[in-house]
């Protein structure tokens, strides 16, 4: 095959730009399109190597698999090597048992379905998982299995022309498979092969239905335009693209299309992709992916994310790193099992044995790590203490905390389990708070704590999540629950317990979409991408009559907002106590607190002077003093994560929900 310096310099602008926007680099908030063009390069690239191989009768599939392992495998399995070496070293044992496990999987190339079923890419914890990036390598070696039996199936059985038009039908289906769950399934169609496959495609279709350009200025000239327009398309994705968008579905369609026209106007020697400094990072493009993420997870881990100095050097780091790779591993690796002297046929069992030792010894090895719950003897006891607070959450959770439906499981935490003597309504910190509310209950009192909980659910009928899928149906399932508290359990007082002000301006948390704006709308209000007067107006509105419609019939309190500490308060501390016994208390300041809070106290307030009947519990004196919020206290955490309040935690404010009695 003829070396084509457009394509990589297309490698090099792909790879750029996933690693600006990994690191957080301004104007580069649709990076992650990059992994787009890396699929349309694949997809180009594969097609062609298949399709000539079998039209002149030199196809072997194993031969065909083995050149894409010792393209792929052996960078991969050094740089699971290497993290499961530090890990061992460095990591908290959950991490190092999540690290084990995500090796097993990218190693085993499944990585990806791992993630779907973990978490969705741009979420907090998802930034501190080391092999994050291995996904779309899963993805693609999982195409690299199938396609070369889809075509193989074609020319055997069909005409060789047929293949363009099925591999131009099959795009089509995967990219409406991919538009349809997009809007409905996010995380699976941001991961799996099936959403994922017309993307690659996209690429076949470039190979199978070439433009026959000719010497003349004329041709020149419209080389030159769809070039532009090409790479025109790409910036613009990663300009106006952002994490929060639906994502691939139409969307994806800029950048695919984008690649997909700057390899089909081929232009060698462009000074957009022909540049020296294009041509190196194209060719070390694949170590730079490898080894960028893991040193942007360090950034997280020490908290330098937002330092530019810190980035700087994360980024040269990533450069040196992928160069390295390249120069020891990538290129003594593409002759693994081949020698001069051996035939092709020969040559296979060398190679399939290396490979096999190098997938074997790192899967089990990662398996290993998994297993032994991430070796947990490496830590002192403090540390492991601090770092278990994560696990201790409701133990009811489960059973009575809705995600979907409508149908309340109506769940009494605490005393007899008949009797109902408040009524928690509320999100997911209603459900970090529930058993300090139920604690609070006189010991006279025999019953307990009706609990009303619904994942990601402001309390007010007819709210809309904007990321909902078509079994979340939280406004729905306030409808029907203040419908029956307006006749039921009447004057048993209702504590509400949200997360109310994530709703109006987004995650406070160190996330890709940090502060991105509001999460719910309203029947009849529509969702801004910023919270504007309007939008703020509207909320206020729907807030007070929610909550005055509930104090008809029941004394309401409503839980004033729990310090958001903004960072996993059960890591950050096991991970300072790794490095110093007495390190320091993890705190969020009283300032911050009440900025991140305002709006949200105010309309609390407006709330309690609309209706006699509201109440307000302010949870701040539990856990600040003199201008600090504590998120631990002697070394031992007060939340499970970063906002949510641990069973240790919400004990803090049993003697607040006392006044409820």
């Amino acid at each position: 095959m003829i070396f084509r310096q457009d394509i990589n310099g297309l490698r090099a602008l792909a790879v750029l730009i996933v690693v600006l926007f990994h690191f957080g680099i301004p104007y580069a908030q649709g990076g992650f399109v990059g992994v787009d063009v890396f699929f349309v390069i694949s997809g180009y690239l594969m097609t062609g190597i298949i399709v000539r191989r079998l039209e002149t009768g030199k196809f072997s599939l194993l031969g065909f698999y083995l050149d894409r392992a010792r393209r792929i495998i052996p960078a991969l399995a050094a740089l699971c090597g290497v993290l499961l070496l530090l890990g061992g070293l460095w990591l908290l044992p959950t991490e190092y048992r999540l690290l084990g496990k995500h090796v097993a999987s990218s190693i085993s190339f499944l990585s990806n379905a791992v993630f779907w079923l973990e978490s969705g890419y741009f979420d907090l914890e998802s930034h501190q998982k080391w092999l994050l990036h291995t996904w779309s390598l899963s993805v693609e070696w999982q195409f690299y299995l199938l396609y070369p039996l889809l075509l193989l199936g074609v020319f055997r059985l069909c005409r060789a022309n047929t293949v363009r038009w099925l591999v131009l039908a099959a795009t089509l289906l995967s990219f409406a498979l991919s538009v349809y769950a997009s809007s409905r399934w996010a995380s699976a169609a941001f991961y799996l092969l099936p959403t994922r496959a017309w993307e690659m495609l996209v690429g076949g279709i470039v190979c199978l239905f070439p433009l026959h350009w000719q010497p003349t200025p004329r041709h020149a000239v419209l080389r030159r335009g769809l070039e532009g327009l090409g790479f025109g398309l790409i910036i613009a994705s990663v300009l106006l693209n952002r994490p929060a968008d639906i994502w691939p579905g139409w969307l994806a369609l800029l950048p695919v299309s984008g690649a997909a026209l700057l390899v089909w106007s081929a232009r060698q020697g462009s000074l957009l992709t022909a540049n020296p400094l294009s041509q190196w990072l194209g060719t070390v493009s694949y170590s730079v992916y490898l080894w960028h993420w893991p040193v942007v997870v360090v950034l997280n881990y020490l908290d330098k994310t937002s330092d530019p100095l810190w980035v700087g050097a994360g980024l040269l780091t990533s450069a040196l790193l992928g160069a390295a790779s390249f120069r020891w591993v990538e290129t003594p690796s593409r002759h693994l099992g081949l020698s001069s002297s051996t035939t092709a046929a020969v040559s296979h069992r060398p190679a399939l044995l290396q490979f096999a030792a190098m997938v074997g010894t790192v899967g089990v090895l990662g398996a290993g790590v998994f297993a032994l719950q991430g070796l947990p003897m490496r830590v002192s006891p403090v540390v492991r203490l601090a770092e278990q607070e994560s696990l201790n959450k409701n133990p009811v959770r489960q059973a009575c905390f809705l995600e979907s439906g409508t149908q309340s499981p109506d769940c009494i935490v605490g005393g007899d389990g008949k009797t109902v003597r408040v009524i928690v309504l509320g999100d997911s910190h209603a459900d970090a708070s529930v058993g300090g509310v139920a604690a609070a209950i006189p010991p006279s009192q025999t019953g307990g704590a009706l609990f009303l909980g619904y994942m990601s659910c402001l309390s007010i009928p007819g709210v809309h999540f904007k990321l909902g899928d078509q079994g979340y149906q939280c406004g729905d399932y306030l409808k029907t629950v203040f419908a029956r508290l307006a006749t039921a359990y009447r004057d048993v007082p209702i504590v509400v317990i949200n997360r109310t002000s994530v709703y109006v301006w987004g995650h406070n948390e160190d996330t890709l979409d940090k502060f991105a704006g509001p999460l719910v709308s309203f029947d009849g209000l529509p969702l801004p991408r910023r919270a504007d007067a309007a939008y703020l107006a509207g909320f206020k509105q729907r807030y007070v009559a929610a909550m005055c419609a509930l104090a008809e019939t029941h004394p309401v309190y409503l839980l004033q907002p729990i310090p958001e500490i903004g960072v996993d308060v059960p890591k950050t501390l096991a991970r300072r106590l790794m490095r110093d016994p007495h390190a320091a208390e993890v705190t969020l300041d009283m300032a911050d607190y009440q900025a991140r809070h305002a709006f949200t106290l105010a309309l609390m307030e407006t709330t309690r002077q609309a209706c006699p009947r509201i109440h307000l519990l302010d949870p701040t004196p539990y856990f600040c003093q003199d201008g600090t919020c504590f998120g631990s206290q002697q070394h031992r955490p007060l939340y499970y994560d970063n906002n949510h309040l641990s069973e240790h935690g919400n004990r803090r404010l049993t003697p607040l929900f006392r006044l409820m009695f």
